[in-house]
């Protein structure tokens, strides 16, 4: 009995040291922002910035790309079946 405890107090601390909080978390990342300078006050103007690419025309393009595949794929079976 006394092994089983040892082992079961062991994994237990084990666990908690490698937990990390999210308070943890967050301090990492600002002391990851904070050692590169050309990151520390720098605006990235994600808000004045144009998206490059336009998230209608890739839908549209995927789309017409999936209806090929299933136009494709029919006339394999097609194909295979007779």
């Amino acid at each position: 009995m006394k092994i089983y405890s040892t082992i079961l107090v062991s994994i237990t601390f084990i666990f908690w040291n490698c937990a990390a909080t999210s308070d943890d978390a967050l301090r990492q990342q600002e002391d990851f922002i904070n050692n590169h300078p050309t990151w520390r006050n720098h605006d990235f103007q994600f808000e004045k910035r144009n998206p490059e690419l336009n998230a209608e025309e890739i839908i549209d393009k995927i789309n017409a790309q999936k209806k090929i595949d299933a136009k494709l794929d029919s006339i394999i079976l097609n194909q295979s079946k007779d």
